[in-house]
């Protein structure tokens, strides 16, 4: 890997390092837990973590060559595919957990079919574990003032001719969430907002209270396979 690459790898570990965590701990919530596909993976650090704790781990992204080295030097059964078109390449009820941390909100197609392709995926039973950018209250004052508040739209289309994929298409409010999950054919278990708090101007969030962790960087949802 070129060292500018391993630079950003190393540096996209470490910022997502908590939110690593936070999925593992929801894994260890879904029971006994034995196998773990982990769609749109890329760059890959949660399939490999998975994998170093003795779970069976396979990956799904729309270019694997980006670190199949990688991914291939530590085992990961990793596939090629659009998640938001194609049927996923595994046989059909092979896994026990389904991961889909950080990748509805990059959709612009159709996140139903991704869903519904997660829940084929799953044995009877078993768990989709899904993680979105929370929207807090800061999001929604800055709506309220007029603000942009996604992000540099420029920036998250261009995505798509760089990466082939785009960036953040929108944000989803916790009920819309649950909503989704249960049209693709989930019951939602466990709805958490973890994650860091914002900095700079609104960093007198963290002394307000518990009310803070409602500004907090990301909505956790597990549904169960029905």
């Amino acid at each position: 890997m070129p060292a500018k690459s391993r630079k950003w790898w190393s540096d996209y570990l470490q910022s997502h390092s908590a939110h690593f965590l936070e999925l593992l701990a929801l894994v260890k919530e879904c029971g006994d837990v034995s196998s773990v596909l982990d769609v749109g993976n890329f760059p890959g650090q949660f399939t490999i973590l998975l994998k170093t704790l003795g779970l069976e781990a396979a990956g799904i992204d729309l270019d694997p060559d980006r670190a199949g080295e990688l991914w291939a030097r530590h085992g990961i059964d990793e596939k090629c595919a659009n998640v938001e078109k194609d049927r996923f390449p595994f046989e059909p009820s092979s896994f026990d957990v389904v991961v889909l941390g950080e990748v509805l909100e990059h959709l612009g197609t159709n996140a139903i079919h991704t869903l519904r392709e997660c829940h084929r995926m799953l044995r009877p039973g078993g768990h989709l574990i899904l993680s979105v950018p929370n929207v807090s209250p800061r999001h929604r004052i800055r709506f309220l003032f007029g603000r942009d508040y996604q992000g540099d739209i420029v920036k998250e289309f261009r995505y798509l001719e760089t990466l082939g994929h785009m960036g953040h298409f929108r944000l989803y409010s916790h009920g819309e969430i649950t909503r989704l999950l249960e049209y693709a054919g989930f019951e939602p278990q466990i709805t958490k907002v973890a994650g860091h708090l914002p900095g700079g101007r609104w960093q007198f969030i963290r002394y307000i209270g518990p009310v803070r962790d409602r500004f907090r960087s990301h909505f956790y949802a597990v549904g169960r396979a029905v």
